[in-house]
């Protein structure tokens, strides 16, 4: 295939541009539709666990340098203690509804905030409600547990789960954009592959340009 100017593109596409719309608007309409009807609403939420003075302490003083030092230490220790089967057995027993050890560790995410000592549990699932009672339910029980293992009760609920009343997944405006974008894509593919196949003359320049012939005249178009 000769090499192509700029102007043969333009060509090319606008002779075409019918194929472009067509495209564009089914695979948005698909991945609007997919979005919509097939793919499962996602929902999250999160509580936050803080790290603070035990509350057996004597002195009631502003926690000190070496106090916050020492919790920074303990919250990876804690983080990890957090998903492990004694944990989650417990959230599983104290929930109001029926579910399993191995769906709880794979529906929460225990993050730390950097440099403080924060821990958030984030909850995600199909359930706004179901979520949101595990991630409340987690935070207690964990609370609890660490008081009962570590023999010192320093976790404390610094914010609980609320409900969420938006997924967070479909993105239903990226996947439409994402969808009309590869409509557009496959289009413009489609349209070379058939140009490259294409070897039949369709205005004067055509003939000037592969035959190097000069045009003498037009026949016009009758209906």
């Amino acid at each position: 295939m000769e090499e192509l100017d700029l102007i043969d593109l333009f060509y090319m596409v606008k002779r075409r541009l019918w194929l472009i719309i067509v495209l564009f608007t089914l695979s948005a309409l698909s991945a609007y539709l997919y979005s919509e009807y097939v793919m499962v609403p996602q929902y999250a939420t999160h509580a936050k666990l803080m790290l603070g003075k035990p509350v057996d302490y004597e002195n009631t003083e502003a926690i000190s340098m070496y106090d916050m030092q020492m919790n920074q230490r303990l919250i990876t220790t804690y983080a990890a203690i957090a998903k492990t089967e004694p944990i989650l057995s417990e959230v599983q027993a104290a929930l109001p509804f029926e579910t399993s050890v191995g769906y709880l560790k794979s529906v929460i995410s225990i993050n730390l905030l950097n440099d403080t000592e924060i821990i958030q549990v984030y909850v995600s699932g199909t359930s706004p409600e179901e979520i949101t009672e595990i991630a409340n339910t987690f935070s207690v029980v964990f609370s609890e547990k660490i008081a009962e293992m570590m023999k010192i009760d320093n976790v404390r609920i610094l914010e609980t789960a609320k409900i969420p009343y938006y997924p967070y997944s479909p993105n239903k405006k990226k996947n439409i954009v994402l969808g009309g974008g590869a409509g557009i894509a496959l289009a413009l593919f489609l349209i070379f592959l058939f140009e490259m196949f294409d070897h039949t003359m369709k205005i004067p320049e055509d003939v000037t340009k592969h035959l190097g012939l000069p045009v003498l005249g037009m026949i016009p178009e009758h209906d």
